[in-house]
């Protein structure tokens, strides 16, 4: 790995376990263990690292980059290709964690990002606009294809879907964990896409 991803890693970590706001950039500095030379080399200041934090562990994470799937495949399909996705971030940032429940940290980073990274806001927005039309494109083909009920609203499915995968949050908050938390969503999908196939 190399320095400026291990400065990232690193961040998040601390990050995670004290906010962004309680860490400083001498605990940073000591945590990677790199020279004040070769740390500066990749960033100038806190902030410069806390947006690549959030950029490579938020902002840029695709949960559709399997873009056949996305043009050809099945509601059913892509949405159990969503969970697999969201499953392999979970088994992911609990090994990365070392924890067994979420931790409230995680969600206070996007919080946090509101106000310490400029544009965010705006950053955020276009990545959920596109994952949502995304989702209409899916349903829009699911109900062409006769896989759901002609009948229902397509933005509401697309937003039901949004708020499903959102539902992790209550999950942190209520301190579940990691397996239980995709255990719940695994159902919560099913019963969902049962609601609405034909």
């Amino acid at each position: 790995m190399n320095s400026r991803r291990f400065i990232i890693k690193t961040a998040l970590s601390l990050f995670i376990a004290k906010s962004y706001k309680a860490v400083t950039m001498n605990e940073l500095e000591k945590a990677t263990g790199l020279t004040k030379g070769a740390f500066y080399h990749h960033f100038k200041n806190k902030e410069e690292i806390f947006i690549e934090v959030i950029d490579t562990y938020y902002l840029s994470i695709d949960l559709f980059d399997n873009k056949e799937l996305l043009t050809t495949g099945t509601l059913r399909q892509n949405i159990d290709f969503l969970i697999s996705k969201i499953e392999a971030q979970i088994v992911s940032l609990k090994e990365f964690t070392k924890k067994e429940l979420f931790d409230p940290y995680l969600f206070l980073l996007i919080i946090e990002a509101r106000e310490y990274y400029p544009n965010f806001i705006e950053k955020a927005k276009q990545k959920e606009m596109l994952l949502f039309r995304k989702w209409e494109q899916i349903i829009l083909r699911a109900k062409e294809n006769n896989e759901i009920k002609q009948d229902l609203d397509t933005n509401i499915i697309a937003e039901n879907i949004s708020a499903i995968g959102g539902s992790l949050l209550s999950r942190v908050f209520k301190q579940k964990p990691f397996d239980y938390s995709i255990a719940i969503l695994k159902l919560q999908f099913e019963q969902y896409y049962y609601l609405i196939k034909v």
